[in-house]
């Protein structure tokens, strides 16, 4: 089905009977006897649908997913309460434990289902946003700013460029069953974007400081976060970084990393490492 940014929201919402099965999954336990109900459920939603599909998430927070070709989006559309739950909560709690305008940056920001996990949270809490979404697909980008258009959130700012240890150009290839996967590679098919440095994209918005990063650009998380360290100020150093942690090589250099930069690690999940400074 193609895109549809410009339909009004809820002109896509899903259909009864998968609504209903959807509600059911969302509401049954991510541990435990009945995962076995929670999958076959999801699957009676409809996480399989092309989409797109209006759905409310995390409480209040309008999105329209494409769930077929997008992994996250597949989860979070039935059963959001497998979706990075661990890394979700610390992030809830981290929130919660402050004060004042909460400064957030999502690197590979997908279709901002982190970005409006934290918006959420952040007006429970009853505390200002500011992030930047940085999403250089063009495909998930244009996701991304329709979720945060339904939305109205006008504090979040998007940034089409890729990350990388120093400015020039990558070539970005897209997986096919999961466009999350969106990677970069050195040849081949796939789309020439501009890139540069995270500390250069932070310092063009005026951010004091850095409460939460979460990052996740495939494979090249370790590199970028590398540089950061090496060039960023102590104000700029987040608080909180959830990074991909996917494979053991993965996990090993950025547990080194973050050590070496006065991290410590709270969580480690199969896809992620939650750290925090101090």
């Amino acid at each position: 089905m193609e895109e549809a940014g410009t339909a009004a929201f809820g002109a896509h919402a899903p259909p009864p009977v998968r609504r209903t099965c959807r509600a059911l999954a969302a509401r049954l336990p991510a541990h435990g006897p009945l995962r076995w109900l929670t999958f076959l459920l999801r699957r009676l939603a409809g996480a399989s649908l092309a989409g797109p599909l209006d759905v409310i998430l995390f409480g209040h927070q309008r999105a329209r997913l494409y769930p077929a070709r997008n992994l996250c989006e597949k989860r979070v559309y039935a059963t959001p309460q497998l979706w990075d739950a661990d890394e979700r909560e610390l992030l809830a709690a981290h929130i919660h434990a402050g004060s004042g305008p909460f400064h957030f940056v999502d690197v590979g920001a997908n279709v901002g289902l982190y970005t409006l996990f934290v918006r959420e949270i952040c007006q429970r809490a009853q505390r200002p946003l500011v992030a930047i979404a940085i999403e250089p697909s063009a495909l998930l980008r244009g996701r991304l700013c329709d979720n945060l258009a339904l939305n109205r959130a006008e504090e979040v700012a998007v940034v089409a460029e890729a990350v990388a240890s120093e400015v020039g150009q990558v070539r970005l290839a897209h997986a096919v069953d999961n466009l999350g996967q969106t990677s970069v590679v050195a040849d081949g098919p796939g789309d020439v974007v501009s890139a540069r440095p995270l500390l250069d994209i932070v310092m063009r918005f005026p951010l004091p400081a850095l409460d939460a990063l979460k990052i996740d650009i495939e494979g090249g998380e370790h590199a970028v976060l590398e540089h950061f360290f090496a060039t960023a100020t102590q104000d700029l150093r987040p608080r909180m970084i959830i990074t991909e942690t996917a494979t053991p090589e993965q996990s090993t250099a950025q547990a080194a990393l973050m050590s070496a930069n006065g991290y410590r690690v709270l969580v480690t999940t199969r896809l992620n490492s939650v750290y925090v400074n101090g």
